[in-house]
């Protein structure tokens, strides 16, 4: 698969979703929501299929099915976690949020996850941040590549 392709099947955030980004319910839907609950949430607002999901993070439907799964408590590790949000291009608030549903965090202090927050804070507004392209830096950098699933 090209990289065009892959930069092309998430879309950026909408004018709408901009303006909808600081409204009650746009990060969460309440105080009791799970892990589960919010990425299902996302993933559906994102109108991907989880062939798609597949295909720009290079992380397997079936571990997308247990992450958005009720039945199953299963959570991506950090790696994993950044891979879905930058993906599916989430906002960087919402990215935040699974962050803490999750229980898992950014070491900001390895140049690594400092590279990888830099594109979770831009990946919803700019089409040149994908995962392919955040990949590419990382190895560039010599901190190999997230997960295992798109080659660069």
């Amino acid at each position: 698969m090209s990289k065009d392709i892959i930069e092309k099947t998430i879309t950026l955030l909408t004018d709408g979703d901009r303006n909808r980004i600081f409204q009650s319910g746009y990060i969460s839907k309440g105080v009791n929501e799970t892990f589960h609950e919010a990425f299902a949430r996302y993933v559906d607002e994102s109108s991907a299929t989880k062939e798609e999901i597949e295909m720009v993070t290079g992380v397997s439907k079936a571990s997308i099915y247990r992450y958005i799964s009720l039945k199953d408590d299963t959570l991506p590790d950090t790696d994993t976690l950044i891979l879905l949000c930058v993906g599916l291009r989430l906002y960087y608030q919402r990215s935040m949020y699974l962050f803490y549903l999750a229980g898992r965090q950014l070491n900001l202090r390895i140049e690594k996850y400092q590279i990888c927050d830099f594109y979770l804070n831009g990946c919803g507004f700019t089409r040149e941040m994908t995962v392919y392209s955040l990949n590419e830096l990382l190895a560039e950098r010599g901190f190999g590549t997230l997960g295992k699933g798109i080659s660069i």
